[in-house]
């Protein structure tokens, strides 16, 4: 059986507008095999990939996978499964790929456990404990740097790394699962390259398999922080030269982090005050370092917001809740 240098994978759902051009953006990569893992899509998605398929790919290096509707991780993870190539890319199915870029990186000889792809102005490898805390740091608080993303596209792991560490997305959490995986992947990998090229282009669409509306979220959130202050606990025992003080104050500004960004998602997108009343108190018990008070927004709306929940001002929130759905409304 031929053992590609790269497995694409390619979790798909309601994704009928976009399979052409993406698979038109891949056809032409050497030595490689598709993987689309579809999520029980509603629509012509399915019959697009099989009409595609079998017109730009040969039959041994194109797969189709259908799956009951159980969100991006667990398409991921069946890819991962299936996988046969060196290194692993995941594409989202409403983006595109360079093939020229793409055959270019596969043909230099790389044995690195994850590759960042980027218009970096430099190349760097990154293989101490205290460059891939620094890393990490910049994924937790700011979603990453430009040359790597918190997410899991625009890069290239290496298959037997993921296996051998057991790395998966966690099919419990539903938005930052990438997050999460990278993460784990960068305290694990032995060696990391941060190289000049870039394969990889996102298109942004209104029903993206990865960034669409999640009501949810504060569900989501709780799922988020346990999973998250387990996986950084982790760093003790894979990177044990970094300092405990660093890692405690990391838990705590993903806690931050966390809280921040749900309950100002949660207080535009129709939550009762009750229900954020309710998550309040979950994070106060379960997040006892961070406090609302600790948390600081340049953003002015986010300033408003914060305002409102530290003096509990429960009216005041049900008419800023009512205002935001009005304008929300208005503007459809």
């Amino acid at each position: 059986m031929r053992c590609p240098k790269i497995s694409i994978i390619i979790p798909t759902y309601n994704s009928e507008k976009y399979i052409y051009e993406l698979f038109a953006s891949i056809k032409n990569v050497k030595n490689s095999e598709i993987i689309v893992v579809d999520d029980g899509s509603k629509d012509k998605t399915i019959s697009e990939i099989r009409t595609w398929g079998a017109r730009m790919f040969e039959e041994n290096d194109f797969y189709v996978i259908i799956n009951q509707h159980k969100g991006p991780s667990v398409s991921r993870n069946i890819g991962i499964k299936e996988a046969r190539g060196k290194y692993i890319i995941f594409v989202d199915s409403d983006d595109l790929v360079r093939s020229d870029v793409l055959n270019y990186i596969c043909s230099l000889d790389i044995h690195y456990d994850i590759i960042s792809f980027s218009k970096s102005p430099e190349r760097k490898i990154i293989n101490t404990d205290t460059e891939k805390f620094g890393l990490i740091n910049e994924v937790v608080i700011h979603s990453g740097i430009p040359s790597y993303t918190a997410g899991p596209v625009g890069k290239m792991y290496s298959r037997k790394f993921i296996l051998d560490n057991k790395i998966l997305f966690s099919p419990l959490v539903h938005r930052g699962e990438d997050l999460l995986f990278n993460v784990e992947a960068i305290q694990n990998a032995k060696s990391i390259l941060l190289e000049q090229y870039d394969f990889y282009l996102v298109r942004l669409t209104s029903n993206s398999i990865t960034r669409g509306t999640d009501m949810k979220v504060l569900m989501n959130s709780k799922a988020f922080v346990k999973l998250g202050m387990k996986v950084l606990d982790s760093i003790e025992t894979t990177m044990p030269l970094i300092n405990n003080k660093k890692i405690i104050d990391l838990k705590r500004n993903l806690q931050k982090k966390s809280f921040s960004t749900d309950i100002s998602y949660a207080l535009r997108h129709n939550y009762t005050v009750d229900q954020i009343d309710d998550y309040e108190k979950w994070f106060k018990r379960n997040c006892a370092d961070v406090s609302i008070e600790d948390i600081q927004e340049e953003n002015v709306i986010k300033k408003i917001e914060f305002f409102l929940l530290r003096h509990n001002k429960r009216n005041l929130i049900k008419c800023y809740i009512w205002l935001i759905n009005a304008f929300q409304q208005l503007f459809k």
